[in-house]
């Protein structure tokens, strides 16, 4: 039992416990501080004497876990005590408040604050009810307005049905006036002065013309022609600037949409263009904008265009076009004439510009490539003119320019830009990003070409044997001697004793005939001592051969080479060797490992050597290390097919008479 004690006080006087301690005097505070809220003390008391009873219940029964619930045992205990103190000491004098809310003012006081803060909360929910009532209350008007909105906008749509039907009446006055013809006298009516304007116009009068003009404009109507009109006479009459400087004057008067296109267009062009994507923003619906922003970036305009000047003249012209087919453009032209004279010319000009749209769709920048035993050289493609060109690869952080070539543009007369960048042989993959200065000096990307060496090789094998399709392959007739060798028994003689003995062909002293077996058992087992031993004969004969050196070259680039023999239908596969990437065009090397398990029927034949017969012999590696390319052909063949399948599968075919494809060696 002492031992227990002695736990239980050294538990008691842990840290852990002292903290536990004051946690439950906190607790035993606030519930006394919310005393006029409901008797939580109370209920601190019994909660704490009920947790007390059973943690010293565990305490006593369960050993293993003494130690962890003594802490809570002292805790449940501490506040068992406090609370019951703090209950203890209620009376009629305190029980609303609490005893130490009765014991110090300060409490008190914040006990009353938080009683303030309750009343608060319930202004504040009479407060929201009357929100409530007042968004309401907005609703309903909002409704009224919402139906208002909707009788204004119906009349603003009669308004304007109105106003297009009054330009339509004063276009048929103007058409009217001008079938007429000749001066109105006192006129009084836009379409009077207009037409007066434009027959002192005809007539030289400008001082007149430009008197109707202005008159005119104070009508304030959206037609743009007759500034068009206005403006020709004034650039004649005060050059462009003071033309500008009277329309910066008629804009302070009436800064319509109308007014305001017409002094844009006396701007000059960088600025005219500024302006009138500016405009465009502004007025997306004025469908002359359009039109005149396109004819900035077309050819009559500019002389020489870019594919972006084309890209541009196109994209706005598709734009005007549309505007028009929705009503935008000719409710601005008092000239129906002039008006369907920029419908057709942009018409025209949308035919050129999609047959030029293969140009605009894609990368502007294309690329071949070629390959040599020194690098892979990228010939680059571009569909404009351009100035200089920079790239750089993937692992290259800034980008470098092409530089110069060593011959003359005699477009410029100036030395031609380089159109082509190196990469070593040892790439596999790259992505080159490509940068280029148009004729306007604008640069233009950047554009990315991705390089891939297996294709590379591919595109080269197809492109030189494409060009190469009557050199594949060349036959060769010549004489070519062998040794026939007989059996060791042909030299066996007699010596002039009389015993039996062996006549060796390269030595001067016989063997005697006990040796026959020795000597078979050694050519057994080397045959190449037969030229030692056996008889032997020369033979010479003419035999076809077929070289294949030109195809063997390419090997990096095929997958499959097939021969027929007097036969439309390549059967036979002529061996290929291994693809070396460093060393890509030499034709000897080792075959491919695919052919290891295939058989020898399968394959065209070889040409021999002076050890063998010469003919119909498996495809090897030679002395050399190299694959024999030189195939062996009956004498009698007429011609051979070849069908090469590259590594993308594509295939080509092609049929090689004798007569024509043999060197000087054929008769």
């Amino acid at each position: 039992m002492s031992i227990r004690y002695t736990e239980f006080v050294r538990t008691a006087m842990s840290k852990e416990f002292i903290f536990t301690a004051g946690f439950s005097f906190v607790v035993s505070f606030i519930s006394d501080f919310l005393q006029p809220l409901a008797n939580i003390t109370f209920y601190a008391l019994i909660l704490s004497a009920a947790l007390s009873a059973l943690f010293l219940l565990l305490y006593l029964i369960k050993k293993d876990i003494r130690k962890k619930f003594s802490k809570y045992l002292m805790a449940s205990i501490t506040l068992m005590a406090l609370s019951g103190f703090l209950y203890s000491a209620q009376d009629e004098s305190n029980s609303e408040k609490g005893v130490l809310a009765a014991n110090f003012p300060a409490l008190g006081n914040l006990q009353q604050d938080l009683g303030m803060l309750e009343k608060d909360i319930a202004e504040i929910k009479e407060s929201t009810l009357r929100t409530e009532e007042l968004i309401e209350s907005l609703a309903e008007d909002s409704k009224e307005s919402i139906n208002q909105t909707k009788e204004l906008n119906e009349t603003i749509k009669e308004t304007n049905t109105v106003i297009v039907e009054q330009l339509e009446d004063i276009n048929e006055s103007f058409s009217e006036i001008f079938q007429l013809g000749g001066l109105i006298a006192n006129p009084e009516r836009p379409e009077e002065f207009y037409n007066n304007a434009r027959i002192y116009e005809l007539r030289g009068d400008y001082l007149n013309a430009r008197r109707m003009y202005n008159q005119y404009f104070t009508f304030k109507l959206d037609y743009i022609d007759p500034h068009l009109r206005y403006q020709t006479f004034l650039k004649v009459q005060e050059g462009r600037a003071g033309a500008l400087e009277i329309y910066n004057s008629l804009y302070e008067i009436d800064a319509s949409p109308t007014i305001e296109l017409a002094r844009i267009l006396l701007f000059d062009s960088k600025k005219r263009i500024q302006l009138l994507e500016q405009y465009i923003q502004k007025n997306k619906y004025f469908a002359p904008a359009y039109y005149e922003l396109s004819k900035e970036y077309s050819k009559s305009r500019l002389g020489i265009q870019t594919l972006s000047d084309q890209k541009k003249e196109l994209q706005f012209i598709e734009l005007f076009l549309e505007l028009h087919n929705q009503g935008y453009f000719l409710r601005y032209f008092i000239d129906k004439e002039l008006a369907g004279s920029w419908i057709s010319d942009s018409k025209e000009r949308l035919k050129a510009l999609k047959r030029l749209s293969n140009k605009l769709d894609g990368s502007r920048v294309t690329y071949t490539s070629q390959v040599s035993n020194r690098n892979f050289s990228l010939n680059l493609g571009f569909k404009e003119d351009i100035k200089e060109i920079f790239y750089k690869t993937s692992k290259e952080s800034e980008y470098k320019s092409t530089g110069l070539d060593s011959w003359i543009d005699p477009k410029t007369g100036e030395r031609a830009i380089k159109k082509w960048i190196d990469l070593p042989l040892k790439t596999t993959d790259e992505i080159i990003s490509i940068k280029y200065l148009d004729i306007n000096d604008i640069m233009q990307g950047p554009f990315e070409i991705i390089f891939n060496a297996k294709d590379a090789h591919v595109a080269n094998a197809k492109s030189v044997l494409d060009m190469t399709r009557s050199s594949w392959i060349l036959f060769n007739e010549s004489p070519r001697s062998y040794y026939e060798y007989g059996e060791i028994e042909d030299l066996i003689g007699k010596d002039s004793d009389g015993n039996e003995i062996i006549n060796l062909p390269y030595s001067s002293s016989p063997l005697p005939i006990s040796s026959l077996e020795t000597i078979k058992d050694q050519l057994k087992q080397n045959p190449s001592l037969k030229y030692r031993y056996l008889p032997q004969k020369t033979i010479t004969k003419n035999y076809t051969s077929l070289y294949t050196s030109h195809l063997q070259s390419h090997s990096c680039g095929i997958s499959e080479i097939k021969i027929g023999y007097d036969n439309n239908t390549p059967d036979k596969i002529i061996k290929l060797i291994e693809c070396d990437p460093k060393n890509p065009f030499v034709v000897f090397g080792k075959p491919r490992e695919e052919y290891q398990n295939m058989s020898d029927d399968q394959f065209a034949p070889c040409r021999g050597d002076v050890t063998k017969s010469y003919t119909d012999q498996p495809c090897q590696i030679d002395s050399g290390g190299g694959l024999q390319y030189i195939l062996s052909i009956p004498n009698d063949i007429k011609y051979v097919t070849i069908k090469i399948k590259f590594k993308d599968d594509e295939e080509m075919i092609e049929k090689f008479l004798k007569e024509d494809h043999c060197d000087y060696t054929c008769q």
